[in-house]
């Protein structure tokens, strides 16, 4: 598959014979990832996914945005079919939740952490459209004012 290597030009350990990118397998965490080509070789894109706050505007200093999967977010959970607990906000929404069903609240997980969490409770990472449109507010562990994972992969 292609890579990501572009050499960073204000990397000062450019062909030092040591990987500076921050990578797996790198020496140092220096240089941007994908950013020392000639050490470190090409890199895998970088997967990036949607996060949105647990409620809608109710992250006044963490805008929505797409986040590298490596990053570490809130979790909340959504089902299409019932869960007992579970609240179901509308026609529109999923059942969702943030700690019933799930072995309480899960904060700083990464996208794989979030999406495990979410398969071991029989339910799965909710969609973009589903927390802007507010399917997962006040469902707990005070998330609405945290940015929460979603499933919706940047195209």
């Amino acid at each position: 598959p292609p890579g990501v290597c572009v050499d960073d030009p204000n990397c000062p350990h450019l062909n030092d014979g040591d990987c500076d990118d921050g990578g797996p397998g790198s020496d140092y965490d220096i240089c941007g990832y994908g950013g020392d080509c000639a050490d470190c070789g090409p890199r895998a894109p970088v997967e990036m996914r949607w996060v949105e706050c647990g409620r809608a505007g109710g992250c006044r200093n963490e805008p929505s945005r797409w986040a590298d999967s490596s990053e570490t977010h809130e979790v909340r959970c959504c089902s299409d079919s019932p869960i007992d607990g579970w609240t179901k906000r509308g026609d529109s929404c999923p059942w969702a939740e943030s700690d019933r069903g799930m072995d309480g609240c899960h904060s700083d997980k990464t996208f794989a952490e979030a999406e495990a969490v979410c398969e071991a409770a029989g339910a799965r990472l909710c969609t973009k459209e589903e927390l802007e449109g507010n399917c997962t507010r006040g469902t707990g562990c005070g998330h609405d004012g945290e940015l929460i994972w979603s499933s919706t992969m940047q195209p």
